[in-house]
Formats: C-alpha cells, structure tokens, sequence
C-alpha cells in the first residue's frame, strides 16, 4: 500500500512539473507566434521613427501625404497589443507585478541569465512648441513593455493631484522606476502619455502622446541620447544598452545620527561602463529626507542594471544647504548569482548603511 502511495505521490508531481512544463512551453510558442506576427509592424515603425530623428519635418515628397498623428499612432499600437497580448496577459493598461529576482538565498530560476538590458538614465522635456513655456505642471506616464510579461512597467508616473512641476533649472522627468530591469531580448516598446495641467481637467492639453520601439541598433547620440519627436515638444532619453547585465537592488538606512533639517540632498549612483550615465536614485530639494521609523530611507529608484561580469556600482550620497556640502561615495564589485554586500557612508553629520543585492535576471516569468 506504501508503494502504490508513494508512486501515487510520484505521478502527481510528475504530472505537475509536465503541467508547468506544458504551460510554459504554450506561453513560448505562443510569444513567437505573436512576435511574428508584429515584426512587419514594428520594422515600419522602426523605419518611420528613425526618418523622424534624422529629419523632424518631412521630406516635401511626403507633402501631400497625410501622416499618421501621434493619436493614431497610439490608438494604432492599443489595437495591436489587444490583439496579440489581451488572451495570455490581460488589460493593456495592467502594471507588471514582478519586481526584481533578488537571486540574493536559495535556487536561481532555471533561466536566471546575466541578459541585454536597457538602463535608463533620465528623460528630459525639451523644444516645447511656441504655445508652450516651462514652468509646466505635468502629470501622466513614461512606460516600457518587454517580453518578460509585456505589461507596463513604469518609468514616469505622476497623478493630476500630484503634478511635477517642470522649470527651466529642472525640465527632467523624475524618474521613479523601473521596478525591475528591462530587457532587451526583443524591442522594448515605450509608451508615453503626458498631459499639462489646467485650471480644470477639462482645460488639460496633451504635452506628449507616442507609442514606439527601441531596439539595439538604435542610434545614440553622444553614445546615450536619443531624442523622439512629438507634437508639441522633444523627449531626450539618456539610456544605455548593457548586452550583459544583472540586476543591482539598492536600499540605504541611516544607522548613526540624522539627517539635518531643511538640509536639501541627491542620491545618485553610477557604474563604470557607463561614466557619463548617473541614476538619481532620490533627489529631495525641499530637504527633507525620506524615511521610514527604522531608519530605511524610501528611495525613488532601487533597481539599477550593471554589466557583467567585470561592472562595478558606485554609490554617492550629497547634502548642500548655503555654503555647507558633504560627499559620501561607496563602491561594490559584482556578487553573482548571488550575494549582497553592505558599505558604510560617512557624512559627517549621520552614517548611513548602503546595501547592494545582485541579482540574476529571468526571461520568463508568469
């Protein structure tokens, strides 16, 4: 009876791993069906967008014909992704649920893989129509879909009730993601949907509306700038391609002391393949730093992507009020598939903790 039990018990997970096996495989299979589908589309995008940032007003051949407007565009790109994501991923405007591996104890997913990733740097306002003059209450979203789970993750998002106020000192996005690394095993499509502010919603005007592709062969300028054009103003992204990468997690606790009062900060971090690339990871102007009762200081951003094998993170935290300024800069090599490591930042006036979980990076995860 034991045996017949036991070999109950065999089958059982054996007919679950060939399940999930199954399930996975259909999901795969039904990603290339999709991507097949699509590529025709996306190149004419591609070619489209590129002729854009090459020339912004089109050729005079073109004169008499009626372009596309950025609502088509986007209304273009909802009836596509509709069509070919809806069944295996829902709602078009559904945010991904998963967040970084965090490979840090325990088992790697079986394709946990340094992979291609995109790591954003910033995304600047610039060229804004006559009509148009910062300051600019903004609100709406910058988001990137890839073929992890084809849902939005966010890189930009700012509610009517919680506007950012573009200035001419600060015409930036204040990035507050993404929430996991960005893979770039196929094109990324970016969606953006950024509204001005009105004395009423009714009275909102449309900052910028685009749907597009990015993809490795994208030209940057200056090795991280790409600009795309949109009705009523340029979007500068500075990104950078990592062919290997893996995830680095940030977080940051004051342990010693405490921040000063109406004393303004940055938080910022980069990596050695990329110089000129910095990533705000927190940036409190009004003074006042973000914390939690422990001591967790609540960062904008905590998911960076570093190459691998040989990338390197450094982490600085700045503090400047009147003619007072403090520095503090922490380094940490590479730990994978897993491990963390945690450095002490003195400033002075408080020490803070700054730790560093690497993670692997998965393709497939549902």
């Amino acid at each position: 009876m034991e045996l017949i039990d036991s070999g109950l018990a065999l089958m059982e997970i054996s007919m679950g791993e060939s399940s999930t096996k199954t399930r996975m495989k259909s999901i795969r299979e039904a990603e290339q069906t999709n991507l097949r589908r699509i590529r025709e589309s996306q190149e004419r995008i591609r070619r489209r967008q590129e002729q854009l940032v090459r020339d912004p007003q089109p050729p005079l051949r073109y004169e008499f014909e009626k372009a596309p407007t950025d609502e088509q565009e986007a209304e273009d790109y909802r009836q596509m992704w509709e069509m070919c994501f809806r069944h295996n991923f829902g709602s078009i405007d559904a945010e991904t649920s998963l967040g970084p591996i965090c490979c840090t104890t325990g088992t790697n997913p079986a394709d946990a893989l340094p992979e291609s990733c995109m790591q954003i740097f910033s995304i600047k306002v610039t060229d804004l129509n006559n009509d148009l003059s910062l300051p600019l209450e903004v609100h709406g979203f910058v988001a990137a879909r890839d073929s992890v789970d084809r849902k939005r993750n966010y890189l930009f998002r700012c509610t009517r009730d919680n506007c950012q106020t573009l200035t001419p000192k600060d015409p930036f996005l204040h990035l507050t993601g993404p929430s996991r690394a960005v893979l770039l095993i196929d094109p990324v499509a970016i969606e953006v949907q950024l509204k001005v502010k009105g004395k009423k919603e009714s009275e909102d005007e449309v900052l910028a509306l685009k749907c597009f592709y990015f993809h490795e062969r994208y030209h940057l300028e200056d090795g991280i700038r790409f600009r795309i054009p949109s009705k009523r103003c340029m979007l500068e992204f500075a990104l950078a391609v990592l062919p290997m990468s893996v995830e680095a997690i940030v977080g940051i606790r004051v342990v010693d002391r405490s921040w000063p009062d109406h004393c303004p900060g940055l938080v910022v971090c980069s990596t050695n393949s990329v110089k000129e690339g910095k990533v705000v990871l927190l940036d409190f102007q009004n003074g006042e730093l973000p914390t939690k009762s422990d001591g967790v200081v609540e960062l904008a951003r905590r998911v960076v992507s570093v190459d691998y094998p040989e990338g390197k993170l450094t982490v600085s935290v700045e503090a400047s009020r009147g003619r007072f300024s403090a520095r503090g800069t922490v380094d940490f090599g590479m730990k994978v598939p897993r491990g963390s490591s945690t450095r002490t930042c003195d400033l002075v006036f408080c020490k803070m903790l700054v730790t560093v979980a690497w993670s692997l990076v998965s393709c497939y995860r549902v």
